[in-house]
């Protein structure tokens, strides 16, 4: 007979490896934050050390409550400039409409990544704090700085003002990136930049046959050349 197989020892879960205490805090800021835009739902707390690759104590040793977690993390959120950092580094060599397509796709990003924490939360509105509002200021006003710095070259082309520009994308890309409002039918970058550069209009001259009111989306009518 053969003898009896000996079971293989039960591999301990992974936990993270030691931080320093600000190092930790930030950790689990973000990982709180991609748990909750992923599960679009509170969390325990028990959940969160799960997402965070560490034992629940651990939370409690940097954090007084769950509360005051949450807090970090909508400070965060709202108080970020990853998306300005990005905007500041896109390319000027690219062609008009790829650096404004990686604009949009910059701006569209962070929006979502706000609408999920918020209906995450049962935010209706973001907090409305003395700090955030300074804060989105501030982002406004480098995010603007971004676009100019990205159309300069083509501003002549354009019959409307940069911070008119940056309006009209801002309008769009919040309103086509919302799931409620674009009927879960989001706009990609690249439609929302070719309605902003040439509306919905064929150029004159244009004979391809007219799109059926009644049966096409913008996603078929919007192409860029």
């Amino acid at each position: 007979m053969y003898a009896d197989r000996v079971p293989e020892p039960k591999t301990a879960p992974r936990r993270a490896r030691p931080l320093p205490v600000e190092e930790r805090r930030e950790a689990l800021i973000d990982a709180t934050m991609r748990a909750l835009r992923e599960h679009r739902r509170p969390l325990s707390t028990r959940e969160i050390a799960q997402a965070a690759g560490v034992a629940e104590g651990t939370i409690f040793r940097i954090f007084p409550s769950k509360d005051d977690l949450i807090d970090a993390v909508v400070a965060k959120a709202f108080g970020s400039h990853d998306g300005v950092l990005q905007a500041e580094r896109i390319s000027v060599e690219q062609p008009l409409r790829d650096r404004l397509v990686e604009f949009v796709a910059i701006l569209q990003d962070q929006l979502r990544n706000v609408f999920g924490l918020m209906e995450a939360l049962g935010l209706t509105a973001p907090p409305t704090t003395e700090c955030n509002l300074e804060a989105e200021v501030d982002r406004a006003d480098r995010l603007l700085q971004a676009l100019d710095r990205l159309v300069t070259l083509d501003r002549p082309q354009f019959r409307v003002s940069t911070p008119d520009l940056f309006r009209y994308l801002r309008l769009l890309t919040f309103s086509g990136s919302h799931d409620g409002i674009s009927d879960g039918d989001p706009l990609a970058p690249e439609e929302i930049v070719e309605v902003i550069l040439t509306g919905v209009l064929r150029p004159s001259g244009d004979s391809e046959k007219p799109v059926d009111p009644d049966g096409a989306t913008g996603h078929n009518v919007l192409r860029l050349p």
